[in-house]
């Protein structure tokens, strides 16, 4: 039994064994092709056409209180075939020698500048190119070439010495070849003909003026010394006002109004009987200083600090009954408007033995 069981496996395994040596072998596996990938994030487009040709150099005239323009910039010319050269954006050279500005055709508006374009080649620099969101193409062509420019990312978006080109021509139409739009700026905004491409649009160019250079500012002049005492005596530093005074008296001894400020001051200190006697002389000496009435904006506090005055001599010209003391007070109280009160202390100074001529033109300058 075990005989027949062996030979069985026995032969089992030579038909599997003659079985594989007829199968053939199965083909090989062929490797993965490997994915090409872009060596950027976006395919390189190639440009053809015909380059526009390099302009002849031309100096410029700039002032001197004028910003200088700034980099090249968006700029634009005519935009028909046949004209070789034309620029639609993009970054231009300067305007150079032998080149012809002139005006294109006119807006039809008042409130939009005739359009500025070159008779041939012309390319603008007087604008510069701003980053912006957005889709921005550049583009040129001679007669049936193109030549563009594509950038994704941020837009471009012209200024004409750092202010946005506005007001150009409202038209545009198309030129072959894919449905490509070109028309001019209008408005704050870009007009596009028939895709979503930005054409810039066009302005008169600045105009530079030579200009004189503002002179330096003089620094201000300083206080003179009566000035110093007017500050002195309306922020009540009385002791420096008297001081200051007095010292401009000395050079100006007959500035009667500085004299019968001095007399305030000295008020001020306290200083009674000197003050009676500086207010007095000063009557005496100067004819028609009745008629000017002292104004309670050079004193401290206003009416506030005339008040204070006003209190301070009259208990010194009751005690004392001198023409000087009611003299000083009558002064102070026609400041006031008290035209009344100074009349009554005028007469009492009359009586105390004050001048007549004093008194006469304290008279009229109190009656109305």
């Amino acid at each position: 039994m075990r005989l027949l069981i062996v030979a069985g496996l026995a032969s089992s395994v030579a038909m599997q064994a003659v079985a594989q040596q007829n199968t053939p072998a199965p083909a090989p596996t062929p490797p993965p092709t490997p994915i090409k990938r872009p060596s950027s994030a976006f395919p390189k487009i190639k440009l053809g056409g015909v380059k526009s040709k390099a302009p002849r150099p031309i100096g410029s005239v700039r002032g001197s209180l004028l910003p200088p323009p700034p980099p090249p910039g968006a700029g634009g010319s005519h935009q028909h075939s046949g004209t070789p050269g034309a620029v639609v954006g993009g970054r231009g050279d300067s305007i150079r020698d032998g080149q012809r500005i002139g005006n294109g055709p006119r807006s039809g508006d008042n409130n939009r500048p005739d359009r500025t374009e070159n008779r041939g080649e012309f390319r603008d620099s007087t604008g510069r190119n701003t980053p912006r969101d957005g889709v921005s193409i550049d583009g040129r062509y001679d007669d049936d070439r193109f030549r563009l420019g594509f950038h994704v990312g941020s837009g471009l978006s012209a200024h004409h010495h750092g202010r946005r080109v506005h007001y150009g021509y409202p038209y545009g139409y198309p030129y072959g070849y894919g449905g490509i739009g070109y028309g001019y700026g209008y408005g704050s905004s870009w007009y596009d003909g028939y895709d979503a491409t930005p054409i810039r649009g066009y302005r008169y160019p600045d105009t530079y003026v030579e200009s004189v250079p503002v002179a330096p500012v003089a620094p201000p002049e300083p206080l003179s010394t009566l000035e110093k005492a007017d500050v002195a005596l309306s922020e009540s530093r009385s002791k420096d006002a008297v001081k200051l005074f007095q010292e401009h008296l000395k050079t100006t001894p007959n500035d009667a109004e500085a004299t019968r400020s001095l007399a305030l001051a000295l008020l001020l200190e306290k200083r009674h009987k000197e003050a009676v006697a500086v207010m007095i002389g000063v009557y005496e000496k100067h004819h028609g200083l009745a008629a000017q009435v002292i104004e309670s904006d050079n004193l401290p506090r206003g009416e506030a600090g005339l008040r204070t005055l006003v209190l301070a001599v009259v208990p010194y010209a009751n005690r004392t009954k001198t023409a000087s003391g009611y003299l000083t007070t009558a002064v102070l109280l026609q400041a006031q408007g008290k035209t009344d009160a100074a009349l009554r202390l005028l007469t009492k100074a009359k009586d105390a033995g004050l001048d007549e001529r004093i008194a006469s033109e304290m008279e009229v300058a109190l009656k109305p």
